[in-house]
């Protein structure tokens, strides 16, 4: 059995192990994987229909930061994977990994269309093709996927709460605060989550004062969370409500006084952001006058 480095995940090897692949095992496993991944190379090119070479090449020149070349043997694989039905995802799940990190939103798009087209109803992969296309400004379709995924589990609260922020997202905010309302009325315990979700997706919407209205709400729940405050404290920024900004920076900072530090410095990175002409300690002083 190999194992990739990080993947916790066990692979069957040939049936009999042929020594070059015992020592490009050996190098891995010494956290030498530029040497490894030479040497399994040279399998490869022995034994090209062995899945397990090609994959254990992947994971050592992926380890060894030849991440485009990985990539190149991981779409080879998983081209053999999806012929076989996706019965092994070793592939896949390290395609859609590496295109995450790098946010590379196109890519991902293109493996999980395909992964979909053979398992069109793998919750999972819908899932993460959704937030590809979302997170891609592919509106309309994260739109349509997260509705398929609320329609086939109308009771998951999570389901609702990504159909909302694709909506806002999307521009239909009345549907996506009407989404996020549904996933807080099946999971009354977790509203205040997605209380603060539906005000993140409509600040980065673009709804700034429905977004401190939100915060309000969050706020009133969970008093004594300083994160609302600075949350209400960034929508008014965008607002330009910039002393107000200050006051709620000011309520955050009272209730956890050892953060406080950070609280002002979050503060001037938003005004910083915006280049605000008026500077922290210009704050300040307006805010001790009102």
């Amino acid at each position: 059995m190999s194992k990739g480095k990080g993947s916790g995940k066990q692979i069957p090897g040939p049936f009999h192990i042929p020594p070059l692949r015992l020592q490009a095992d050996k190098l891995s496993a010494a956290g030498r994987p530029a040497e490894a991944a030479l040497l399994y190379q040279k399998l490869v090119e022995e034994n090209p229909d062995e899945d397990s070479h090609l994959l254990c090449l992947a994971w050592a020149l992926n380890d060894s930061g030849e991440r485009s070349r990985a990539v190149e043997c991981f779409e080879k694989l998983f081209r053999r994977e999806l012929a076989c039905g996706l019965v092994a995802c070793f592939a896949l799940d390290e395609l859609v990994r590496i295109h995450r990190e790098e946010e590379n939103w196109e890519a991902l798009i293109s493996v999980c269309r395909r992964a979909v087209a053979a398992q069109p109803d793998d919750a999972g992969l819908l899932q993460t093709l959704a937030e590809a296309c979302l997170r891609a400004g592919h509106l309309a379709d994260a739109v349509d996927i997260f509705t398929k995924l609320v329609k086939t589990a109308p009771d998951a609260p999570e389901a609702w709460g990504a159909l909302g922020g694709a909506l806002i997202a999307s521009g239909n905010i009345e549907k996506g605060e009407s989404a996020y309302q549904q996933a807080a009325q099946i999971d009354p315990a977790a509203a205040v989550t997605y209380l603060d979700r539906q005000a993140g997706a409509l600040l980065r919407a673009g709804y700034p004062k429905r977004a401190e209205a939100n915060w309000n709400a969050c706020q009133t729940l969970q008093p004594d969370n300083p994160v609302y405050p600075m949350a209400i404290g960034e929508s008014l920024v965008c607002q330009g409500k910039l002393a107000a900004a200050f006051e709620a920076f000011g309520r955050a900072a009272a209730l956890k006084p050892a953060g406080a530090g950070e609280c002002w410095r979050r503060l001037e990175n938003l005004l910083a952001k915006r280049k605000s002409a008026q500077p922290l300690p210009t704050l300040r002083s307006v805010s001790s006058k009102t």
